[in-house]
């Protein structure tokens, strides 16, 4: 009868202490689990024989672990690999964090504590667990998770499948956009917009800031894409704009390209639905940025300003209370004629999002009465609102947009004050962060002196 003991000795010995047995046999696995798993980088790849695989793929670039085991496994594979082979085992380590239940616990199978992925594949979808988790990850710092939170990647593949079946209704009638209109400001705004995405996303990926890519990605396809550009798109739809259909096509399959790491399902298909030819995505690469004339890049902030003013004309009726049907005049002091040009004609644009119209103030303000102020970039704008006028609401609406103002303005300081960033990132994302840092305090300086 085989005996089980274990038995820890120096010497083999003639017999069993426990069952007196002398059938004793070595146990062949000699080194414990983390120690035997310091050989994975090259024993992986046929060593000690030197093999091809050895010889192109070691050492590898990066390894992706917990900060848990850096000492258990990471840094037993460094010295095990300079020890037998030579040469360290990878690159980089990326010490991602650490998920946490609702309660705080770290997640556990044996315990039963703990998400199981193939259920929120099952109710929310790949893509949203994969996007989920790169959107909140924050690089070796723990964070609690919930079935609640994918909720932000279900929305998130629901607006970009949304946006694909919009676009693609109009794709189908390509034919009929006959229309040859010239490109309005917003299209090279976007395109603008998407060169920016590209060139930190480009940032982001090579310094593994996932988290801060995922957002940016978010960001531009979910606030400027869909609920800006789209919808300045629609009546150039109807109208069978030639222009309008293919710079919104054109932006959506290069941002369906950059996705595709996050999110690889959902872009796949969207690709697919479009494009007839049987590559997969995958295979396009890393779009060109989008060329832009730089008399047209001069005017690109006129579409912001377009923006900015929309925003707070909406603020404004939100704030005293003031209905959709109630058509409202501003009056825009601006040194800018191009800008009162732009806004007149995009009347439309301006009537149908928040019911106003855009005068040019002939005269001194002080002759305008119960007005709301606007304060952009390039002029101030007099908003009449008549009896629905609150002093105290005003100073409340300006407070407000200066405390966001201010938290921007903080968060483009910490990155201009980061010796990271300034050191990796690129000389076009630098100069960006210091246009916008000059542009906030000038409008807080303003708000400060309206106050």
């Amino acid at each position: 009868m085989d005996c089980n003991e274990i038995m820890v000795t120096m010497e083999k010995p003639e017999r069993c202490q426990k069952c007196n047995g002398w059938n004793i046999k070595e146990d062949e696995d000699v080194l414990d689990t983390w120690f035997s798993s310091a050989l994975w980088p090259f024993a992986t790849m046929g060593f000690p024989k030197k093999t091809k695989e050895l010889e192109v793929f070691y050492p590898t670039d990066v390894l992706v672990t917990d900060p848990d085991i850096i000492f258990l496994w990471v840094a037993r594979m460094v010295f095990s690999s300079l020890e037998f082979v030579g040469k360290i085992p990878f690159k980089y380590v990326y010490i991602h964090s650490t998920v946490l239940n609702e309660k705080g616990e770290r997640m556990s199978r044996t315990k039963g504590i703990g998400i199981d992925p193939q259920e929120i594949i099952e109710e929310y979808g790949a893509d949203a667990l994969r996007f989920t988790l790169t959107y909140l990850e924050t690089q070796s710092q723990s964070f609690r998770l919930s079935r609640d939170r994918f909720i932000i990647g279900r929305n998130f593949a629901n607006k970009i499948w949304n946006a694909g079946r919009l676009l693609f209704s109009y794709y189908q009638e390509k034919a009929d956009f006959n229309n040859l209109a010239e490109k309005k400001i917003y299209d090279y705004w976007i395109c603008e917009l998407f060169n920016q995405l590209l060139r930190k996303y480009e940032f982001f990926m090579k310094n593994y800031y996932f988290s801060l890519l995922a957002q940016t990605l978010y960001t531009f396809f979910w606030n400027n894409y869909c609920d800006w550009y789209l919808e300045f798109n629609k009546e150039r739809f109807k109208n069978k704009e030639k222009t309008a259909l293919e710079t919104s096509l054109e932006v959506f399959y290069n941002f369906l390209k950059i996705l595709h790491p996050i999110m690889p399902f959902i872009t796949e298909e969207l690709w697919h639905l479009f494009n007839k030819e049987d590559v997969s995505v995958m295979e396009k690469g890393i779009p060109e940025p989008f060329i832009i004339p730089s008399d047209k890049k001069k005017e690109i902030y006129l579409c912001e300003e377009l923006i900015a003013l929309i925003k707070n004309i909406r603020n404004i009726r939100a704030n005293f209370g003031i209905p959709k049907n109630i058509g409202l005049k501003g009056y825009l002091k601006t040194d800018k004629e191009q800008l009162y040009l732009f806004l007149k004609e995009e009347k439309e644009i301006l009537k149908k999002m928040v019911n106003a119209e855009i005068l040019p103030l002939a005269e001194d303000k002080k002759e305008l009465k119960n007005f709301a102020t606007i304060i952009l970039k390039t002029g101030d704008l007099y908003l009449v609102v008549d009896e629905f006028f609150d002093l105290s609401k005003e100073k409340k609406r300006l407070e407000k947009e200066i405390a966001e103002l201010e938290k921007i303005w903080k968060e483009t300081l910490e990155n201009l004050n980061n010796e990271e960033f300034l050191t990796k990132a690129r000389k076009e994302i630098i100069e960006e962060e210091l246009k916008k840092k000059v542009e906030i305090e000038n409008r807080l300086k303003r708000l400060k002196e309206l106050i």
